[in-house]
């Protein structure tokens, strides 16, 4: 009975999910794409968002989301 939320701040993508915060800088998403893996992450679907981000120089960590409309994210994050 936890709340998942994302939030999109101009540096920032913070995912709120039970008691924890990710937060990871918008400049070092690399890649979102469209993932129906059924591993567990803060996404309450299987309708998700897989987003690779670069976490050291030679290390891409990868956290599901699952946001209520994907294009309209996808579009506030404003991938260069």
């Amino acid at each position: 009975m936890f709340k998942t939320s994302y939030q999109l701040t101009q540096t920032d993508l913070i995912i709120h999910s039970g008691f924890s915060n990710t937060v990871i800088p918008r400049n070092t998403i690399i890649d979102v794409k469209p993932s129906h893996r059924l591993i567990a992450s803060p996404a309450l679907s299987l309708d998700r968002l897989d987003i690779s981000y670069q976490v050291k120089p030679n290390k891409i960590e990868h956290i599901l989301v699952s946001p209520e409309n994907k294009n309209d994210f996808i579009q506030h994050l404003n991938l260069r």
